[in-house]
């Protein structure tokens, strides 16, 4: 994606709608659980559980990856059980 030349010391952020896309009607869907790359907008109580994304840098490919983690941490995780 190319989003363009921004002046200096501009500041982009980033959302997550968790679970949100519907690829039926290929509409977003509305959910309890939205994610931002900003920490202090993310709905943990503790400060320690709010980071949600990461961006890192490739100088020598010159790329920026960004990563999401959708869900709240306060959402209890879900086991699976292998029978195997």
């Amino acid at each position: 994606m190319r989003l363009g030349l921004f002046p200096a010391g501009t500041t982009i952020g980033w959302f997550v709608v968790a679970n949100g896309y519907d690829t039926v009607s290929r509409t977003v869907k509305d959910t309890k659980w939205t994610v931002y790359s900003m920490p202090d907008l993310n709905p943990e109580a503790s400060a320690a559980l709010r980071q949600h994304a990461v961006l890192l840098q490739d100088p020598v490919r010159e790329r920026l990856l960004l990563g999401f983690e959708e869900f709240a941490a306060t959402i209890p995780a879900v086991t699976t059980t292998s029978t195997t």
